[in-house]
């Protein structure tokens, strides 16, 4: 399950859907902490129920990019071709992922254990949420390089072109999914860290 974890982590980090990825990265756990702060049980209901569909909508466009993944070898290639570049302009640039995704992947199985105790739950949310965000810095800064930038853009419209192929509903999901991302972000704009 850890190679699994790690094969998710990392293309999440190369991500095609990368506005989507990095939205997934921080809005869902922030507005978890934050719910107490919205003014009323309504606006509450409304923030969960977005939330909700929002995490639909990124499980089933997972879903549909890994089956565009599976069923065009040449995307797989593109994938770890892009992969292999992020990574290695993350290192010239002095940020060598690895370690972080290995920390994150470690902080995930101590979330996920039915013996953590809450409040060292917490912690290590606190703590993963620490490290994404760096990782999150450590790739906005090497996809400004235009080799990385020129990879990317290649490699998102080739997969969301794969995508369409396996899902017909493709664009509508991704700007639905954008759209509730942007207005959970401006719910929690001015909240929190």
């Amino acid at each position: 399950m850890s190679s699994s974890r790690k094969q998710r982590t990392l293309v999440g980090l190369a991500g095609a859907l990368t506005v989507a990825a990095t939205l997934c990265l921080g809005v869902p756990a922030q507005a978890a902490d934050q719910q107490s702060a919205q003014p009323s049980a309504e606006a509450n209901n409304k923030a969960m129920q977005m939330e909700q569909r929002f995490m639909q909508l990124r499980a089933e466009l997972a879903q549909t990019q890994q089956e565009a993944m599976k069923k065009t070898p040449d995307l797989l290639k593109q994938e770890k071709h892009f992969r292999t570049l992020l990574v290695a302009t993350m290192k010239r640039q002095g940020s060598d992922p690895q370690p972080k995704i290995d920390a994150l992947n470690k902080l995930g199985k101590q979330i996920e254990d039915k013996n953590t105790a809450n409040a060292k739950r917490q912690s290590l949310i606190a703590e993963a949420r620490k490290t994404q965000v760096e990782l999150i810095k450590a790739e906005s800064k090497a996809v400004k390089d235009p080799k990385v930038a020129a990879a990317r853009k290649k490699l998102s419209e080739d997969t969301v072109a794969a995508m369409r192929k396996i899902n017909p509903k493709t664009d509508a999901m991704i700007a639905e999914l954008n759209a509730i991302g942007k207005r959970l972000a401006e719910m929690h704009g001015g909240q929190g860290s």
